[in-house]
């Protein structure tokens, strides 16, 4: 066709549970453990491979309001609807 323009698709930069940390800034150890709890940025698993998709990552950040973020002695965790929980027991 004269005129049309095709455009590939670019792939979505994804990060492995060692890189991700940087991006969020947890620790490698907070990260898997909130994947364990089912909160947190939401992952790929390809098997017995974990990835986070870089838009996932930034959609987190995006959902933490700050004032929960950076209290800590709370341990809040930030879910994906923006809600923060405290876990019980820690």
């Amino acid at each position: 066709m004269e005129g049309s323009t095709k455009r590939m698709a670019v792939p979505e930069r994804l990060y492995t549970p060692k890189q991700a940390p940087t991006v969020v800034g947890l620790k490698t150890k907070t990260l898997d453990e909130y994947r364990r709890l089912g909160v947190g940025p939401e992952f790929i698993r390809a098997g017995s491979r974990i990835f986070y998709k870089e838009s996932s990552l930034l959609a987190y950040l995006d959902s933490c309001p700050r004032s929960v973020a950076r209290r800590r002695a709370n341990r809040a965790i930030c879910t994906q609807t923006a809600t923060c929980t405290v876990p019980q027991g820690g």
